[in-house]
């Protein structure tokens, strides 16, 4: 049987990407973004807020250079990773899970950026960047 890995955020970006590459000098952005919950607890409204980790790679990073910003509301679509490692100090175990974009969608007009046509990397009609799509691992 197959399996499906598919995650669909909206929030607001946490801060400005953080930009690296790898020794193979390919781009990636580390952000995070903010979703919010709302329900009533003894008749008070309660919100609780949850920070979710993403990682864009290639165009999807210059992407997010380019026109992400604090503050945006942005939809992310990808695949949950999870990352798990030896803590050098400790020797703990230690888990991370994070959110791999294959989309990145500005959710506010207002803030969408206005994009040249005769840029090849983006679609101008709905603000949205796609990733490539590649069958390689991930170098981590």
């Amino acid at each position: 049987m197959s399996t499906f890995n598919k995650v669909i955020l909206v929030g607001h970006l946490g801060n400005e990407p953080s930009i690296r590459s790898t020794d193979q000098q390919v781009k990636v952005a580390d952000f995070s973004i903010a979703t919010n919950e709302l329900f009533q607890k003894n008749g008070e409204k309660v919100e609780i807020t949850d920070w979710h980790d993403i990682v864009a790679w290639r165009k999807l990073a210059d992407f997010s250079e380019r026109f992400l910003k604090k503050g945006n509301k942005i939809m992310v679509e990808g695949r949950l990773k999870t990352r798990v490692w030896v803590d050098k100090e400790t020797g703990v175990k230690r888990k991370n899970v994070f959110i791999i974009a294959d989309q990145i969608q500005f959710m506010d007009k207002k803030e969408a950026p206005v994009l040249d046509v005769r840029d090849p990397l983006f679609d101008q009609t709905c603000f949205t960047m796609v990733a490539e799509t590649e069958d390689e691992e991930l170098p981590f």
